[in-house]
């Protein structure tokens, strides 16, 4: 009796422990895009197994470093095992458990882990862990890892289909979100913006401060956690914080271009809790079910970046890149009749690419269209071939150097259709405080009638700007024309604040007094910005520069380095063909006890002087920085550079300090901050 009663015990608490009632179970499905089995946990809401008939939504969770589709793994103070520190449950396991108990979604937890090329140094429930980075992508600094192109979207897609077919979801768009943590927040956001046909919601907790590398192998590039805003047009946005993050200044930059940009739906959220950790999790997951009830159709307006790849898939447009170099190919305001294209070396702003060709594949059936493309690197207008394509549909045939593309006649019809564009193709902007500001910006007509008694309108929220002039007249616009409208929307900021420096300029475009488009212009506010001592710069032109104090932010003091770098003679004198990295002195970093130290330089104003460009930039490692990466300008003089001429450089200056004493904080909080400087030097 004794025995059958402990079998009896042992069946029930098998039972009880197995997955089923305590709501998630852990499977593995064939992925051919990795060639292995690939692991993950399900999370079942309550009346999963009571109404065989119901289907649910799906929320994909990324972990974040060292953890796994069971858990995350963040310290000693997460880790269920270290004596002392023990926990009943290992990290989000009754987050999620609770959540789906109470709500009609299934939680998905993906595995970013790939045991092939990764060691864990720990075991947990039989899988490894620890002290390996997830998702296989590379960090900007980091250029002696191997790189292997593991292309992590191909596999979020399968993981999609393979969910869709085994357990009853609702299939569709609207009904998918994602979310993730640190590493996984970065993720989350790339994924997010790289599948953006296959769901409407993303959101992120404290997502990581990296300049990953992506694409395929050989041709990955650096596409800034940062600037992942680009692909998010078109889908509903959140970011969480914790207030204790070591990771918030970050988080709170993040917050500051996002909210600046022109997402579709975008939300800020702080959580109080003293560390880096995915807080208020309940209120981050109801974020994706309330825009599961959004029925959102395919969004009018959108924008998509594909980094590194070659040929890409996104609402219907098929597109196929040639061209020598790594480059990130951006959509921008993508709508069905007006396109921009184009593809950088690096952002916020580096080079166009100049020598490319691209096929597109439209989603509009075949007609008789009549294309104009507006070239925004030369300023020339073109005329491609409307070619009738797989599934009839319309496809056509650009070059390199970026284009705005107007489609128009057929079902179509005809319009103008008007566009603004900086002169400089300059993504964003810095203005400086109490200093008279302008936009340099050209109209262009892409459509195929004449734009008449046009108005253009200059706005902005920004509670320190004031407009002098805001407002552009213009009684014809011919198609195939632009005009130079430079100098015409003109302001000034009266106060600098840097919590607020960042904002946006919304310009409306009015044709016979309707709408015909918004565009907004995203900026910096700076302070007043002083000029430096010929003895406080150095010019890095092939030589090295010994006993120079340099601020270390791990031992929080300032210690004497030997700098090198550039190409160059290497007598510290910027001259035709060379290279250079420029160090400039400042009297105070963010630390108080970084004080005249030399600080890498980032160019911000490269387009007012034709003899000069920044085609590349240096990324080198915070250290103690949690692997976040710092990017200085390398600075090329062209071959045309006269004998006698006079640089006036524009400067953006970083420094950093490992917080130990802020209070909302339990580890130390990697702080930075920007200073600006400007410098005069000539050549000889």
């Amino acid at each position: 009796m004794k025995s059958f009663f402990i079998k009896i015990m042992s069946l029930l608490l098998l039972f009880f422990f197995s997955g089923q009632i305590m709501g998630f179970e852990d499977h593995s499905f064939y992925s051919k895009e990795f060639n292995s089995q690939r692991f993950y946990r399900i999370y079942f809401p309550s009346s999963y197994s009571k109404n065989m008939n119901k289907h649910y939504p799906v929320i994909y969770y990324f972990h974040g470093w060292s953890g796994r589709y069971k858990w995350e793994a963040y310290g000693i103070s997460h880790n269920p095992y270290y004596k002392g520190k023990a926990r009943k449950h290992p990290p989000f396991i009754a987050e999620w458990e609770d959540y789906v108990k109470n709500h009609d979604v299934i939680i998905v937890t993906w595995d970013g882990y790939e045991p092939k090329y990764q060691t864990g140094k720990y075991e947990r429930d039989g899988i490894k862990f620890g002290s390996c980075q997830p998702y296989d992508y590379l960090r900007a600094h980091n250029v002696n890892r191997n790189i292997r192109g593991l292309d992590y979207r191909k596999y979020f897609v399968e993981l999609i289909e393979h969910i869709d077919s085994t357990y009853r979801t609702i299939p569709d768009r609207n009904h998918r979100a994602v979310t993730g943590l640190s590493m996984g927040g970065l993720m989350a956001n790339y994924i997010a913006g790289q599948s953006k046909d296959y769901i409407n919601s993303m959101s992120s907790f404290c997502p990581a401060d990296n300049y990953p590398l992506f694409g395929i192998k050989g041709q990955q590039v650096v596409f800034p956690i940062l600037e992942m805003y680009r692909s998010l047009k078109g889908i509903a946005v959140r970011l969480t914080m914790t207030d204790g993050d070591w990771l918030k200044y970050n988080d709170l930059a993040m917050n500051q271009l996002w909210s600046a940009a022109d997402l579709t739906h975008y939300e800020f959220h702080v959580a109080h809790f003293r560390d880096h950790y995915a807080a208020d999790t309940e209120e981050q997951l109801d974020f994706h079910m309330k825009h599961f009830t959004d029925n959102a159709a395919i969004p009018q307006r959108w924008n998509y970046v594909s980094p590194g790849y070659p040929s890409f898939t996104v609402f219907g447009y098929d597109v196929d890149v040639k061209r020598d170099k790594p480059a990130l190919t951006l959509f921008e305001k993508m709508s069905k009749g007006k396109i921009k294209i184009y593809a950088r070396t690096f952002l916020p702003e580096g080079p166009i690419v100049q020598k490319e060709s691209i096929k597109i594949k439209t989603d509009l059936p075949y007609h008789p269209y009549t294309i104009t493309a507006y070239n925004i690197s030369n300023n020339k207008f073109s005329n491609p071939l409307a070619e009738k394509v797989d599934e009839n549909r319309l496809g056509f045939n650009l070059n390199g150097g970026g284009y705005i593309v107007g489609i128009n006649g057929g079902e179509l019809g005809d319009a103008p259709q008007i566009a603004i564009v900086d002169k400089y193709n300059r993504d964003r902007q810095y203005f400086e405080v109490e200093k008279e500001n302008e936009l340099e910006i050209n109209i262009v007509n892409v459509g195929n009638k004449t734009a008449e008694n046009m108005e253009i309108t200059a706005t902005s929220l920004h509670p320190f700007i004031s407009f002098l002039q805001n407002k552009i007249f213009i009684k014809n616009l011919k198609a195939e024309k632009s005009v130079d409208k430079a100098s015409k929307i003109r302001f000034k900021f009266s106060k600098y604040y840097e919590e607020i420096s960042m904002g946006d300029i919304i310009l409306e475009i009015k044709v016979n007094g309707v709408v015909a488009d918004t565009q907004k212009v995203i900026f910096y506010e700076t302070p007043k910005t002083s000029y430096v001592n010929a003895n406080d710069v150095i010019i890095l032109d092939g030589r090295t520069v010994k006993n120079v104090p340099i601020f270390h932010q791990e031992r929080d003091a300032v210690q004497l380095d030997s700098l090198s770098g550039g190409i160059g003679n290497g007598n510290g004198i910027l001259e035709k063909g060379e290279d250079a990295l420029i160090f400039v002195r400042i009297a105070k970093g963010i630390s108080c006890r970084d004080t005249n130290s030399f600080h890498k330089t980032l160019l911000i104003n490269p387009y007012t002087d034709k003899f000069v460009k920044v085609s590349k930039l240096k990324y080198d490692e915070k250290i103690y920085q949690a692997g976040a990466t710092s990017v200085s300008s390398i600075i090329s003089v062209t071959n045309s550079l006269p004998q006698s001429h006079k640089f006036d450089f524009w400067f953006k200056i970083e420094s950093l300090y490992n917080d130990k004493n802020d209070p909302t904080a339990i580890s130390p909080v990697y702080a930075f901050r920007y200073d600006y400087r400007r410098v005069k030097l000539e050549t000889k």
